[in-house]
């Protein structure tokens, strides 16, 4: 269970508690963000292996992941 795993999970919480907030499409945004950069390190590591992968994109990949943990995790405190 790694990070992708958490950032679904709450990215589901997100998208329901932001539902008709005027904070929906931002998140729907980051999180569409980061699924199409976690699926251009997938390919990535498939093409390059995993010591010849970009580890920009990796780092790029984990920070919109942590932010959509980081989001929707917070949205289950906002009223």
């Amino acid at each position: 269970m790694g990070t992708g795993f958490l950032a679904f999970m709450f990215a589901l919480v997100g998208l329901y508690k932001y539902w008709g907030d005027s904070q929906f499409v931002p998140f729907v945004l980051l999180v569409i963000a980061s699924y199409v950069v976690t699926e251009l390190v997938r390919n990535d590591v498939k093409k390059n292996g995993i010591d010849e992968g970009n580890k920009g994109l990796v780092l790029s990949s984990m920070v919109l992941q942590i932010a959509v943990i980081i989001i929707g995790l917070a949205s289950l405190f906002t009223v």
